[in-house]
């Protein structure tokens, strides 16, 4: 009987005859119960495995007990036994689906043979045991119901085969090991119905038992599963040799009178432990002691290559299979004969398997890569989620390339968060659990544990599903800072201590309702596409899945960026409006703040919102600063405001005059003064290619002084020179200090010859394409000259972003003098000058005194009764960084801002 379409008729024939002639079953037995199948998709299919790539072969399928049709279980034989990188022996047999746990095979038999085997036990069939709705007749469950009846356990489908066509009840278990649960001392579901008090149960391995100790232990265990259920059991043995290993053989070889006579001469289980006991320790000259350093060396000779660490599933593996390493002692005292202690085993295991360590999903981005034809991830949105906004394809390439860059470069920055939203049953969790896997999850809690970290890292596509029951339960900045978090810390499964762990995965969100954004200033953080179909084609994406991955795969590895541009960044930012809860004072406060330059937040409070001096909170202080954000204002220090000395807003795009130059009060400071210098000065530089790159860190475009086309057309008519526009910000700034940096900006930076004669083949990036090798030139350029600081441009080029080899080939073959120039400011420039990389010698220095502020941040943490270890906690919660020591600039000043606040909060001033 064949369900298989695709399958040759040879093939057919030659597994019955495999049957019959190899393991004596009869023909009838064998047509009933063999499938065959060639089809390599319809083999990965029963099999449930991504790919299959060897050959065709035949399959048997379990009866369910229950419903007396073909369960999903089963054993599969290819033709060709298959090799597997972490195993020694080629596998001749595969039991099927991969994932779903282990059943016995229940085979079918005919009705003669049924016939005979009540005969022969004197067990009548009666017609209410006859339903001819079910496959097997109801044979499977007349023998549930008759615990009269012996059953034969064995190993493998056809030498249960052989066991039905003699006129024996056989139950056939996949594996010497698969009668119990994994990890439990109990028996697996489906065994467990047939061991019935005073059942007989007759344990029919094959001869070798006698010779190989894992095969008896793993006999000792069924047979104690057996006996505590009452069932009365029994061991078969028989004389080992070649011909007649196994039960089917010694039957073919032998005749079924010999077999006959081994089940006349059952040993009792009890019997037999304390035989095979004896035997054991008559075989063991005494265990075998090593030294720590001869023992490392003996593990790593014998298990170096299948012993490997999963570095995802943070779990150790011994030829691909999970092993405890609390009991790796019992292992080497069992398969080696050595006796050491269970930490000094676990401890070295643990370290072997560390030096082998890999990642399942690099494995599998490596193979699809290679082997895949990739789809095009320029509309996948449109295609899946029926959007007509070209900024949601982007959202989801983009996304998928973090999440190969994170399998690739585990830590590497990613702080965004891809949001399907829509309505309930559309698709969306299944969207992404197709994508993920096997290692998809959706188990995360909130994350404030070290169990749902564990989970995190366990899993390559981490979902939060409803997302806003998530952003309910979380403050924002929580949120916000764990999103942005590289590394966790926290004690692995198999470790005896906490340690660092780079993120390998990405967290993505599904939302039903359309409001659930609740602050603006982290909204940034989510990529939010809403579903228009009614159904996202899954099945059209599991059809998909590894060509897309094969193209996110190119795409990374062609050196495409994984994050927004900027003009990208707003793209999103608009499109999250939409999603915004707005707060019902905003349109209050929009109105008042029209025409306004500055505004305090008591300012708001007490004349938009009409709140008591007395009865201002730090709640409704929040609030309104909220809202202002949301607005596009942001907080601009403290300055002399309404007769006194508070913290002031002001709009986020400056304000412009005629000309298109910022407007400066006379109540700015010279450090601000200077800022505001620098970018009316922020020149361009043309490179030696012809290629623009900044000379300077880039500033947002919401912060250039020059406003919108128009108002550099007015600058253009006006036909103002350098020196002009210089004059008009000097009324306000010193004059020697603006005539320094009017010095700054010379003609020689501006304009440069080209060069055009670049061997591109030589740029060190794996690629061989030149367009490809300049546009990463042009990345690294632009990454490397906006560092601020010696101390970042370290940081970048121990990135994947940059590196050592890039940045020497540049300054040799790419960077303008002016670069250069601009290069060695930067290594020159370290945490002590907040202002060093933005003029050169001559400009007046302003000095950050750094090691004043970290001794007057120790002074007010010893006053907030923080302990050092809260401190870091702090860091690691907010940057994802343990010390101070690896703070940038800009974070330094910003913690010891935070602090201070802090402080005042405690002494009970707050700043409005």
């Amino acid at each position: 009987m064949s369900v298989s379409t695709s399958t040759s008729s040879s093939l057919q024939a030659d597994s019955i005859k495999e049957w019959v002639e190899g393991s004596g079953v009869e023909g009838a037995i064998a047509s009933l119960n063999i499938h065959t199948i060639e089809n390599s998709f319809e083999i990965a299919s029963l099999l449930n495995w991504k790919y299959y790539s060897g050959s065709g072969g035949w399959y048997v399928k379990s009866i369910d007990l229950a419903t007396g049709q073909y369960s999903s279980f089963g054993q599969f034989k290819p033709d060709i036994p298959l090799s597997f990188p972490n195993q020694e022996k080629a596998q001749k047999y595969i039991s099927f689906p991969k994932g779903d746990g282990v059943e016995i095979i229940l085979l079918l038999p005919d009705m003669d043979t049924w016939e005979k085997i009540a005969d022969k036990y004197q067990v009548p069939i009666t017609p209410e045991d006859i339903k001819e709705d079910r496959l097997d007749k109801g044979f499977w469950l007349w023998v549930a119901d008759n615990p009269q009846l012996p059953l034969e356990v064995t190993e493998g489908a056809k030498k249960a085969g052989c066991l039905l066509a003699h006129n024996y009840i056989p139950l056939c278990v996949t594996g010497v090991w698969n009668g119990k649960q994994k990890k439990k001392l109990k028996a697996i579901p489906t065994l467990a119905p047939f061991l019935t008090n005073g059942r007989p149960i007759h344990l029919v391995f094959d001869s070798d038992i006698t010779v190989k100790h894992q095969v008896q232990e793993a006999l000792k265990h069924t047979g104690y599963l057996a006996a505590k259920e009452g069932c009365i059991v029994g061991v078969a043995t028989w004389e080992y040799t070649e011909a007649t290993k196994g039960v089917d053989d010694l039957i073919v070889n032998k005749g079924i009178s010999a077999f006959e006579t081994v089940m006349d001469n059952l040993t009792q289980f009890k019997e037999w432990l304390k035989r095979t006991e004896k035997q054991f320790k008559q075989q063991q000259p005494g265990l075998t002691r090593l030294d720590s350093r001869q023992l490392m060396n003996y593990i790593r000779t014998k298990y170096r290559d299948r012993l490997k660490l999963n570095k995802l599933q943070q779990k150790i593996e011994l030829d691909g299979k999970e092993i405890l390493l609390e009991e790796a002692y019992l292992l080497l005292a069992d398969l080696d004969g050595i006796d050491c202690t269970k930490t000094k085993a676990s401890d070295i295991f643990g370290k072997i398997a560390m030096e082998n360590s890999y990642s399942p999903v690099v494995t599998y981005l490596d193979t699809v890569a290679d082997k895949i034809t990739p789809v095009s991830l320029e509309n996948l949105a449109t295609r899946y989620f029926g959007t007509d906004n070209p900024i949601y394809d982007i959202f989801l390439k983009r996304t998928l390339i973090a999440a190969v860059a994170r399998a690739y470069s585990p830590g590497c920055k990613h702080d965004t968060t891809l949001v399907l939203q829509g309505k309930q049953g559309a698709g969306k969790s299944s969207f992404f659990s197709v994508l993920g896997g096997d290692w998809f999850d959706d188990s995360m809690g909130n994350a404030n544990n070290k169990d749902d970290l564990i989970i995190l890292h366990k899993s390559w596509i981490q979902e939060w599903g409803e997302i806003e029951r998530t952003f309910s339960k979380r403050q924002s900045e929580e949120l916000k800072a764990f999103i942005t978090r590289r590394k966790d810390i926290f004690r692995p499964p198999y470790g005896r201590s906490a340690l660092e762990f780079a993120r390998q995965s990405i967290i993505v969100g599904t939302a039903n309702g359309s409001d659930f954004l609740l602050d603006s200033t982290g909204n940034r953080r989510y990529w939010i596409i809403p579903v228009a179909k009614e159904k996202i084609e899954i099945s059209r994406l599991t059809e998909e899945r590894d060509r897309i991955w094969s193209a996110a795969v190119k795409a990374y590895r062609n050196g495409e960026q994984w994050w927004l541009t900027d003009s990208e960044e707003k793209l999103s930012q608009q499109n999250n409006q939409q999603f915004q809860i707005i707060d019902e004072w905003q349109s209050s406060i929009a109105n008042y703040l029209s025409g306004r330059e500055v505004v305090s937040i008591t300012e708001i409070l007490q004349r938009v919102m009409e709140f008591e001096v007395g009865k201002i909170d730090r709640r409704s202080q929040m609030r309104v600063a909220n809202i202002l954000t949301n607005l596009e204002w942001k907080k601009a220090g403290q300055k002399q405001h309404q007769g006194k000395r508070q913290v002031v807003w002001r709009p986020a795009t400056p304000l412009l005059n005629e000309e298109g130059i910022e407007t400066l009060k006379g109540t700015a400071s010279l450090k601000d003064s200077l800022r505001i210098a620098h970018k009316v000065l922020k020149a361009e530089a043309t490179s030696e290619q012809g290629l623009s790159i900044p000379t300077t860190p880039s500033i947002p475009e919401n912060k250039n002084l020059l406003g919108d086309t128009q108002q550099q057309e007015k600058i253009t008519q006006n036909k103002k020179s350098e020196s002009e526009k210089l004059e008009g910000v000097a009324g306000v700034l010193k004059q020697d200090s603006f005539r320094n940096l009017s010095n700054y900006t010379s003609e020689k930076t501006l304009t440069l010859p080209l060069k055009h004669e670049i061997n591109w083949q030589n740029y060190p990036y794996n690629s061989r394409d030149e367009y490809t090798l300049k546009n990463r030139a042009n990345k690294v350029s632009e990454r490397v000259l906006s560092c601020s600081t010696s101390n970042e441009l370290e940081k970048l080029l121990f990135s994947r972003e940059a590196n050592k080899l890039e940045l020497n080939w540049l300054v040799e073959n790419y960077f303008s003098e002016a670069q250069k120039q601009q290069l060695q400011t930067i290594k020159a420039t370290t945490q002590t000058n907040l202002f060093g990389k933005l003029q050169p010698e001559e400009v007046e220095t302003i000095e950050i005194d750094f090691k004043e502020i970290k001794a007057d941040m120790d002074v007010i943490m010893q006053s907030l009764g923080w302990s050092i270890e809260q401190g870091k906690q702090h860091l690691i919660d907010t940057y994802g960084k343990r010390s101070r020591l690896h703070l940038t600039d800009q974070e330094l000043l910003e913690f010891w801002d935070y602090l201070k606040n802090l402080g005042k909060k405690s002494d009970g001033r707050v700043d409005s």
